[in-house]
């Protein structure tokens, strides 16, 4: 019989973080989960810099999932071991960003659209723009397969350049202020590339995924998972994803990150005939 793991694949922001990016109350869960050999990926809409030096600050050196299932960075050695810490190797699953930039801003001069975006600006200009810091503004700027764009014209006009995207298979998400120009991948897309990766390079193991997530963008990754779990949140309709094994959590972030994980890792537990046979 083949050994049984869980693989966690989750969203970040008011999923495992809060607002100040803190996962404090769900640090004891993630230090068991790891205790068992139980992976801990990031799939986000961030890019894999924003999201490495928190990985490497968990401990957690797991493939991570970044441009909302544009890249997968898996990190040197694995999954035998860590050759050195913060070297990954990042493979690109959607559409090269310098494809992305030359159709917008092709476009761009020959119909006179208004718009401005992450490759137009140097890091000053991105600071002045989001109030990040200059680390946070240039790991913002290092990516691979989207452009977030500022639109400052009409909505109509809006309407036609997006036609036009999409007859380069380039769609659009919609975020509070920026709009990201991307190809057709999404979260659910790099929740299959990670438990296709997994498989193949431990083809020993069985694995369960769980996905963990509080906004739309998360609701195809949520489907996609063994198990469904949704964050709530402190404003908005909670998720309906659907599911056979749904769990929606008591408590928004990391609270209810912790509290969700804690319950399916016990059921999931008292279901082995040995527990301690899947402790690694």
């Amino acid at each position: 019989m083949r050994n049984e793991k869980l693989l966690i694949v989750t969203d970040l922001d008011a999923t495992l973080l809060t607002k100040d990016y803190k996962w404090n109350d769900a640090a004891a869960t993630i230090l068991r989960l790891q205790s068992l050999g139980f992976p801990i990926v990031f799939n986000s809409s961030k890019t894999h810099l924003e999201m490495m030096n928190l990985s490497l600050e968990m401990g957690n050196l797991a493939p991570i999932v970044g441009e909302n299932g544009g890249t997968l960075a898996i990190p040197a050695g694995w999954p035998q071991g860590p050759e050195r810490e913060a070297d990954y190797s990042i493979e690109v699953k959607g559409i090269q960003r310098r494809r992305i930039c030359l159709v917008a801003h092709k476009l761009r001069k020959q119909e006179g659209y208004e718009f401005e975006g992450f490759s137009d600006w140097s890091v000053e200009e991105l600071r002045a723009r989001t109030g990040l810091s200059p680390e946070q503004a240039q790991h913002a700027q290092t990516r691979y397969s989207t452009e977030p764009i500022l639109w400052t014209e009409s909505e109509a006009r809006w309407s036609e350049f997006e036609r036009s995207l999409s007859a380069e298979n380039i769609r659009i998400l919609r975020g509070g202020r920026f709009r990201h120009l991307m190809g057709q991948h999404d979260k659910a897309d790099g929740l299959v590339h990670v438990r296709e990766l997994y498989e193949r390079e431990l083809p020993e193991i069985r694995w369960t995924t769980i996905a963990l997530g509080d906004s739309p963008n998360d609701l195809r990754m949520l489907e996609a998972a063994d198990i469904a779990v949704v964050i709530p949140t402190e404003h908005g309709p909670i998720l309906k994803p659907k599911s056979k094994n749904l769990v929606v959590a008591k408590s928004p972030g990391p609270v209810g990150w912790a509290h969700s994980m804690e319950k399916i890792l016990e059921d999931w537990l008292a279901n082995r005939k040995d527990p301690s046979e899947n402790r690694s």
